[in-house]
């Protein structure tokens, strides 16, 4: 992709995909509402960023367009962008897209998961994995200043392995083709789209379901809350509670 196009480039898991076209070579540009210190690093690296959304701000010759679930099916440059005829996909999509070409390791759950995704991250390139890495905050204490400018949420790896944070909202996660699950808890959250537990459950059982035989489940198995997810699991269960500290 030559020219691609966010809408609601600003948000943590989009600007993370920003930088990975820029660091590929790609002419990137995308709309906010607001600059922040997430665009104004964009913009360093090259990205044109617009604050309000328009459709003109969708370049000539656009090979693809990646806008965040937040926006409305009405935004102008997303009505645009399907008038043209070109590709779009949800960030979710986007994600899912990537994960079909890597090695992908997950870390979903309620509460905890950006945490344990950066501390994942950090442990697999001590160890010299070089993986890809996208978590949903900026990241500390980074040193590499060649693959981006100031803190980030995205690791350029080498390997074919990346290590993900995967949002249940919405079951944005079930884009994903994960190889290995890291499920830190399930608890009852995003109400306004889930109707109940049970339904939050559902939706971790159906990514779980995704991993092949081969692959990995790191969980708490004694914990109530997963018992239902573990039900259609194929692959090897490790319980994180009965590893030896």
């Amino acid at each position: 992709m030559r020219k691609v196009h966010f809408i609601g480039i600003g948000g943590i898991g989009m600007s993370a995909l920003a930088r990975m076209y820029l660091l590929h070579g790609a002419e990137v540009s995308g709309s906010d509402g607001s600059p922040s210190n997430i665009t104004q690093a964009l913009e360093e690296l090259g990205a044109k960023i617009f604050y309000t959304h328009q459709a003109e701000h969708v370049p000539e010759n656009t090979d693809l367009v990646i806008y965040t679930i937040a926006i409305t099916q009405d935004n102008p440059e997303l009505v645009e962008a399907k008038k043209r005829g070109v590709k779009i996909l949800t960030y979710p999509e986007a994600l899912g897209e990537l994960s079909r070409e890597k090695k992908t390791v997950a870390v979903a759950g309620t509460h905890g998961k950006t945490t344990t995704t950066a501390m994942l991250g950090d442990i697999a390139r001590a160890a010299g994995l070089d993986p890809t890495i996208i978590v949903g905050s900026l990241l500390r204490n980074e040193k590499t200043p060649s693959t981006f400018l100031g803190a980030s949420n995205f690791i350029a790896g080498k390997s074919d392995l990346l290590v993900v944070e995967a949002c249940e909202f919405r079951r944005s996660f079930l884009n994903l083709q994960p190889f290995g699950l890291i499920i830190t808890n399930i608890d009852n959250d995003h109400l306004d789209y889930f109707r109940d537990l049970a339904d939050i459950q559902s939706a971790f059982a159906e990514l779980a379901a995704k991993l092949p035989p081969d692959g990995f489940l790191v969980c708490d198995t004694k914990d109530p809350s997963l018992q239902p997810v573990l039900v259609r699991v194929r692959c090897k269960v490790i319980d994180y509670k009965q590893l030896d500290k």
